[in-house]
């Protein structure tokens, strides 16, 4: 077992915070496993590096400023996000 199965495990509770980094949603006929291990695409690859800074922006707040706050700065969908 691994990932956030064997953490919820190991701490004996699903209650603790968690930063989630965004990877969209496979297309119907797509298995998720593949989907989630599958090379990036040409338009991936071009807006990865703008995503890797948002993250570690969002982890650097959440050690300074505290969960709450980082939440509300970092929980909107730009208006080019899919939903």
């Amino acid at each position: 077992m691994g990932g956030l199965k064997s953490i919820i495990e190991n701490l004996g509770s699903q209650d603790f915070s968690r930063l989630r980094f965004g990877i969209g949603r496979p297309l119907k006929n797509i298995d998720p496993a593949e989907y989630v291990l599958a090379a990036f695409s040409k338009r991936e690859k071009e807006i990865i590096h703008q995503a890797l800074e948002k993250a570690v922006m969002c982890c650097s707040s959440w050690v300074i400023r505290g969960i709450t706050e980082t939440m509300n700065t970092f929980n909107k969908r730009s208006s080019n996000e899919k939903v």
